[in-house]
């Protein structure tokens, strides 16, 4: 077989070979990506714990503004007319401000779970703070 080009490298099927050879010997872990389901504040971001139902008069921790708004909301669409996905008989004007809409329901995202890495100054305090543990 002739070579168009006459560096080193060029078309060598012995090297080829070996890498697909090597490459089968090598175990490599799985990634295992984990998912949670989290609300986040529609006004400040703060993640917030909840169980299936929010009640109309329940606020956020950190921010102080109420949770059953159309911010937090699932349908909730600027570009929508009266700014609704679903059919709403009344715009309600106050996007941030508690409401009695029935078609409510709490946007929830779905994100990567991400393990906290300390930086070296943590990881020395807490693995001095391990050695003295009773």
């Amino acid at each position: 077989m002739s070579r168009k080009y006459k560096f080193k490298g060029y078309m060598e099927n012995e090297d080829n070979e070996k890498r697909k050879r090597e490459k089968g010997k090598i175990q490599r872990g799985k990634v295992i990506t984990e998912y949670r389901k989290t609300m986040k504040c529609g006004i400040c971001g703060e993640e917030i714990s909840f169980v299936d139902i929010i009640d109309p008069n329940d606020k956020c921790k950190n921010c102080g503004h109420y949770l059953h708004s159309c911010k937090n909301c699932v349908f909730f669409d600027p570009g929508s007319p009266k700014e609704c996905m679903k059919n709403v008989e009344k715009r309600i004007v106050d996007k941030n401000g508690k409401n009695e809409c029935k078609n409510f329901k709490p946007r929830i995202i779905v994100e990567k779970k991400v393990s906290r890495q300390l930086n070296k100054s943590e990881q020395a305090r807490k693995a001095f703070d391990d050695l003295f543990k009773i």
